[in-house]
């Protein structure tokens, strides 16, 4: 873009409009709070709800699921941009889509060309998660729901930090999948809930974000702890006929655990609920 543009698109911005730039880089002005918003990802759902917008999201997917009200939201399809129902957005008359910025990259062009509105997200941090609160706070209007919203967390934070305090800090693998045998590694959300809550991912050396592992490299590390998601009740039996395990002390003291899978696979308001609660777990 050439400076007579850059000058013409600032130019037509109105004064008082505010400018966000979502994870695509695109810089979106909005004058108003938006009052019809369609949520494509159920992280953002949650968030809306958590700041009081329940009354401005017009429609969800079939995966936003949280909190449970939130069920009598018409859906317009799946998560993956191939299940989302076009058709069901354009009777919904949104003035914003909020998408992800990893999963709808084909659906966004098909929504611009129609005219209708879109903001991607995608945090992959704590304090992303944050700033992406704060954003979505200013779309529906509710800048002064964050602010509490945001010290709620942090407070949350800050207790698991209190309960981790003088503590050493345990080993722990974090089970995704038995088969294929697949873990987190640094760039994980889960990552860094285990840090806040006192833990040592054992493989937070990985760059992937979640890496294929095999039983030996497992054995090598040495858990203390195994955790996984509450929607993996099969991992204790797995473990525990695992021939190659038997001599992992989480396994012989019966250290494994379940978090709540939401809590964990979303970058929702519960990122805090969950690393409070692996600081207990951690921590007895």
């Amino acid at each position: 873009m050439n400076m007579f543009l850059l000058l013409f698109a600032f130019l037509t911005v109105p004064c008082h409009a505010v400018l966000l730039t979502d994870v695509w880089g695109r810089t979106i002005a909005f004058e108003k709070p938006a009052e019809r918003i369609i949520s494509l990802s159920p992280s953002v759902t949650e968030i809306f709800y958590a700041l009081n917008a329940e009354n401005t999201v017009a429609g969800r997917t079939d995966y936003c699921n949280y909190p449970p009200r939130v069920k009598n939201v018409p859906s317009v399809g799946g998560f993956a941009g191939a299940t989302i129902n076009v058709e069901h957005i354009i009777l919904l008359n949104p003035d914003i889509v909020i998408l992800s910025g990893t999963m709808h990259l084909r659906i966004n062009g098909i929504l611009e060309s129609l005219g209708i509105r879109t903001f991607a997200v995608e945090p992959h941090s704590y304090k992303e998660i944050l700033y992406t609160i704060e954003q979505l706070a200013i779309i529906s209007g509710h800048e002064k729901d964050a602010q509490t919203l945001i010290q709620t967390m942090n407070t949350k934070i800050q207790q698991a930090k209190n309960i981790r305090a003088g503590k050493s800090i345990p080993r722990v693998l974090w089970i995704l999948t038995e088969e294929p045998f697949m873990t987190v590694g640094a760039s994980s959300f889960i990552n860094e809930i285990i840090e806040l809550g006192g833990g040592l991912n054992i493989f937070h050396d990985l760059t992937e974000e979640y890496p294929f592992i095999s039983a030996e490299h497992v054995v090598l590390r040495a858990p203390q702890w195994i955790l996984t998601g509450s929607d993996r009740p099969t991992i204790h039996t797995w473990l525990k006929n695992k021939t190659v395990f038997a001599s992992l002390e989480a396994v012989r003291v019966g250290r494994i655990a379940w978090v709540d899978a939401d809590t964990v696979y979303r970058y929702g308001p519960r990122f805090a609920d969950a690393v409070l609660n692996v600081a207990r777990i951690l921590n007895p």
